[in-house]
């Protein structure tokens, strides 16, 4: 019972700092043993968080439902710019598999990308409405955009490398 009461506490908490504190902007987990119980907490209340910008949750080994939960909550938050994960490559360059299929993971990356640009974009829209133009420096530096551009230039190494056997 005491984990129960602890458990609801702390999920109280995490609610109230998420919707109700709007000067938390970088939220940083990286290395914290995060689990994906945990991170499926945290999704649950980022559709509601109308201040986080960043979320880093890299060198954590979440699971495929850990990753998709963020995934999701991030789709449903139209503010956060920057969720930093390490789905495609751990900190040293070696492989890392959520799904154990590349192509799976490439396109859990991608579509956490997209949500993450389609923030931004927005957010640069309001910047140069109000005169300002710097928004896009959370994104550029994540290590997700890192994996990402990284698996695109060697598909694309891949595809010509095809194209040029096939002729």
């Amino acid at each position: 019972m005491h984990e129960v009461a602890n458990a609801t506490f702390t999920n109280t908490s995490l609610r109230t700092a998420f919707t109700l504190n709007t000067a938390l902007k970088r939220l940083f987990l990286s290395n914290t043993s995060l689990t994906s119980a945990a991170a499926i907490t945290l999704a649950e209340f980022s559709p509601e968080s109308t201040g986080l910008l960043h979320l880093d949750s890299k060198q954590n080994t979440l699971d495929l439902a850990g990753v998709m939960a963020l995934s999701n909550g991030l789709k449903a938050n139209e503010i956060m710019r920057c969720l930093d994960l390490n789905i495609l490559r751990r900190e040293d360059g070696s492989v890392r598999l959520v799904t154990r299929h590349v192509d799976q993971d490439y396109m859990i990356c991608r579509k956490i990308l997209n949500w993450c640009i389609r923030n931004t974009e927005k957010a640069d829209a309001r910047a140069r409405s109000e005169g300002s133009f710097r928004v896009w420096g959370m994104i550029e530096g994540s290590a997700l955009v890192r994996d990402v551009r990284k698996e695109e230039s060697t598909r694309v190494s891949r595809y010509s490398y095809l194209i040029v056997r096939w002729r």
